[in-house]
């Protein structure tokens, strides 16, 4: 004959029981993400446009952390991109050659929910004349 277990909750093993559950309750509320960390995303391509006070540029300079960068492009039949690196940043030039109505370049990084800053070094004019940064900026393009 078989015999048959039934389990007597007692006022201990309900507190027992309790107890568990709330531990385990605390950890697994520590487990969770709260969403204020950095945002992540996968490799890809990020743009990043010159946001100009003065309209139509003749170049631009910018530096990045070699180590966030895979790769550079983004010239066209209007633009050229030149880039070299050294002590850690990748140097970037962006030349409007016949006109182009904005400079931008584009990066292969490893992460695009978090990309890399990119510092604006240095802007010159349609005319080639030095401009002074005020107004200036890089806007990464979504």
């Amino acid at each position: 004959m078989r015999q048959s277990r039934v389990l007597v909750v007692t006022s201990t093993t309900r507190g027992r029981l309790q107890a568990v559950l709330l531990v385990l309750l605390a950890f697994a509320l520590t487990q969770c993400d709260s969403g204020t960390g950095p945002p992540t995303g996968s490799p890809g391509t990020v743009t990043y446009r010159l946001t100009s006070p003065n309209g139509v540029e003749g170049a631009l300079l910018a530096s990045i952390p070699t180590a966030e960068v895979a790769g550079v492009g983004g010239g066209d039949a209007l633009t050229q991109v030149i880039t070299t690196s050294s002590d850690g940043t990748t140097h970037v030039a962006v030349i409007n050659r016949f006109g182009a109505e904005g400079l931008s370049v584009e990066l292969e990084v490893g992460n695009t929910g978090a990309p890399p800053e990119a510092t604006l070094v240095e802007v010159v004019g349609p005319n080639n004349v030095q401009r002074t940064l005020s107004g200036y900026s890089l806007e990464i393009v979504r």
